[in-house]
């Protein structure tokens, strides 16, 4: 009967998370102090390190540490070290993100409109076709890659086998002529 597995299934996860949580009170209770403090050392702000105790004491919940460890307070740190990473990694990817959103809604213009939008690819484009006959290979490529395909200076001496120097000085150099042409 399917009803009667399923109900058995669920007995056996509520007893199984029942019986770690025990362990995990257990574990916080003697080594909760060690924890707050190795945490507060690679958090640094209280309100994330709260929160951070809080998700330790779930992952623990979810994953228990194994019985026989013999520096049950070397794993813990090595675990929140770890976590620490990931969890400044999250937040900086989160920030960026929201930077990219926050630059994105400031630069839309709301009363472009389709037309405009066209006018302005295709005066882009004329801008580019000048850049290209008028600037040295080089110093247009990079000028291309910088300010019609957002590349930074780093990606950009990557796809011209050239160090960054010699990109940064290319779009200096190819800017400066293109203000000359145009003044």
């Amino acid at each position: 009967m399917i009803v009667g597995v399923y109900v058995t299934q669920k007995d056996e996860i509520k007893e199984h998370l029942s019986s770690n949580i025990s362990r995990v009170r257990e574990l916080f209770k003697e080594h909760g102090n060690f924890l707050r403090v190795i945490i507060s050392l690679h958090i640094g702000d209280e309100s994330d390190a709260d929160d951070f105790f809080q998700e330790l004491f779930l992952l623990f919940i979810l994953r228990p540490l194994p019985e026989n460890i013999s520096s049950v307070k070397g794993l813990l740190n090595k675990i929140v070290a770890d976590r620490a990473r990931d969890f400044y990694r999250k937040k900086s990817c989160y920030k960026r993100r929201i930077g990219r959103y926050a630059e994105l809604i400031e630069n839309k213009d709301i009363d472009s409109c389709p037309e405009t939008m066209v006018i302005e690819k295709e005066e882009a484009e004329k801008m580019f076709g000048l850049i290209r006959r008028n600037l040295p290979p080089k110093e247009a490529q990079a000028v291309t890659l910088k300010f019609k395909h957002g590349y930074d200076n780093k990606e950009i001496s990557g796809k011209m086998e050239i160090n960054s120097r010699s990109v940064s000085r290319y779009i200096s150099v190819g800017l400066n002529k293109i203000k000359t042409l145009w003044a």
